[in-house]
């Protein structure tokens, strides 16, 4: 319990910190172009390292499953885990631009899974998926106009649908949490957490929303569990797992950067961020999901 409660101050703390540190850039009157440089600065700075394990992850998990007999070809994980992790970003990139409703919706739905997660030793499944929710739903809701500009930006031609589903999603969840007051009450820094996502995501732009939100609450929360996952003890251990592919990311969105610009596509920048972050977060959050049910597996087979 008091483990719990630690993680939750953690949690609330880095997030108001945060939140507080990018107030003052929602004061200032930037261009919407200078808010999605803060966002793009702060993925590649806070959001990517953290999906640089998964190499690490994935190589276990190969080694774990179809490698177990043979120890002799487990040197082929790593190419062959890489593979499909690239492979997997491709296709779905090629069914965003050929179907970018589809591909965003998709996106969506495993995002909120996903972020869900954050509470995951905390939170009953219901409460989870209710934070999930919100994440994705309070900007949409709150700030339609501008949500439906970056979707139109991000090759979704009619973002209606999204903006009246967003409503529905955002009160009915709300509606569940209020079902399950007590057990979400009792957890007060899940609370005021709670408090602080429908906040910022009703008073900031939706890019400084997810930038805060993505980067000073999600990711270390990840960055975290990793390092305990994984033993990692000392800053030379992250660079020597995460650096790598950290910097192989950024040299892959550079130059897709660059290719799009070449070829005058309109918002390239707001592209590359958003539609690179949605390709790369889908084979993430099942690696991520794969890794949790061996070790909720293990966990069940350890004796007592």
């Amino acid at each position: 319990m008091d483990g719990a409660r630690s993680f939750s101050r953690r949690v609330f703390y880095r997030f108001a910190l945060g939140a507080a540190l990018l107030f003052g850039a929602h004061l200032m009157t930037f261009s919407p172009h200078a808010l999605l440089v803060v966002l793009v600065l702060g993925v590649a700075a806070l959001g990517i390292p953290h999906g640089a394990f998964d190499h690490v992850i994935g190589q276990r998990l190969l080694r774990g499953g179809i490698f177990k007999s043979d120890h002799s070809r487990s040197i082929v994980a790593l190419p062959l885990f890489l593979l499909a992790y690239v492979s997997l970003s491709a296709v779905f990139m090629v069914g965003w631009v050929l179907m970018p409703a589809l591909g965003l919706l998709v996106f969506l739905v495993m995002s909120a899974a996903h972020f869900g997660t954050d509470w995951r030793h905390t939170l009953p499944l219901s409460l989870r998926l209710v934070w999930g929710t919100l994440v994705i739903a309070t900007p949409f809701y709150t700030h339609p106009r501008d949500v439906a500009d970056i979707l139109h930006a991000l090759l979704v031609s009619d973002a209606t649908p999204f903006i009246n589903a967003a409503p529905v999603a955002f009160w009915g969840a709300l509606a569940v949490a209020l079902f399950r007051f007590r057990p979400l009450f009792e957890k007060r820094h899940v609370v005021a957490s709670l408090g602080l996502l429908l906040a910022t995501g009703t008073v900031f732009h939706p890019l400084v929303y997810f930038a805060c939100y993505f980067c000073a609450c999600h990711s270390p929360i990840h960055f975290q569990e990793i390092r305990h996952a994984l033993r990692i003890r000392t800053s030379g251990q992250v660079l020597r797992m995460a650096g790598p592919i950290v910097l192989a990311t950024w040299g892959a969105a550079s130059v897709g950067y660059a290719l799009m610009a070449e070829y005058s596509v309109a918002s390239p920048l707001l592209k590359m961020t958003f539609i690179g972050l949605a390709c790369l977060t889908v084979p993430h959050i099942i690696v991520e999901w794969l890794d949790h049910r061996k070790a909720q597996a293990a966990a069940t087979l350890a004796p007592e």
